[in-house]
């Protein structure tokens, strides 16, 4: 409660003329002072090192962060970022736990930003990183472990060496029929082979 008359009467004419944009959250009032933090106007009122003050308000504000132009820089420098800083901490839970130290970390956090800002994707600079890693046999051993069973699955989406493997299996079992062939001059093996086959094996087996 403000006991001065004056200053009472003051505080009031000053709520009444702005109290409209004001928040009353924001509002305090220290030793018979009144203090707000916010912009009311072309101004804004803030605290900063224990002591309030006044700067002209700026035009700046998150919705033209987001979509200025101008800030197209800005906004991609908060992407890497941010991605940045997920695949450091991604790695770095990989790394043996009595190896982690936080300098690591944040060598990591710096080198993948670099890296996507140099033109790397995310896949790329994780490759790059975890050679590194494994330079330094800083790895977990059950990690190379999950990196196959990952290229795997990816292998098995890829129609491409889903082909190969298959033209691969095809070109071995060719192989090893021949070589027991050569191990078969009587040619036992070739009959039982023949008497298998289904009717439609050998209609469209050719001549």
């Amino acid at each position: 409660m403000v006991k001065d008359p004056e200053k009472r009467a003051a505080i009031r004419k000053f709520l009444i003329a702005y109290g409209g944009d004001m928040n009353k959250n924001r509002i305090r009032i220290i030793n018979d002072k009144f203090y707000y933090r916010g912009s009311i106007g072309g101004l804004t009122f803030y605290e900063k090192y224990g002591k309030y003050q006044i700067r002209a308000r700026t035009s700046l504000n998150a919705k033209r962060i987001r979509k200025d132009p101008a800030f197209k820089g800005s906004r991609e420098s908060a992407e890497r970022f941010k991605l940045g800083n997920k695949l450091a901490s991604k790695l770095y839970r990989m790394v043996t736990e009595e190896k982690r130290v936080y300098s690591l970390f944040c060598f990591l956090k710096k080198r993948a930003i670099r890296l996507m800002r140099g033109g790397k994707t995310v896949e790329e600079a994780k490759e790059i990183l975890v050679d590194y890693l494994k330079s330094f046999a800083l790895l977990r051993v059950e990690v190379n472990q999950e990196q196959k069973q990952e290229q795997k699955a990816r292998q098995q989406q890829d129609p491409e060496f889903l082909q190969f493997q298959n033209t691969t299996q095809t070109a071995r079992a060719a192989e090893c029929f021949s070589r027991k062939l050569l191990q078969d001059p009587a040619g036992s093996l070739l009959q039982d082979h023949s008497a298998r086959l289904r009717p439609a094996d050998v209609m469209f087996s050719g001549p």
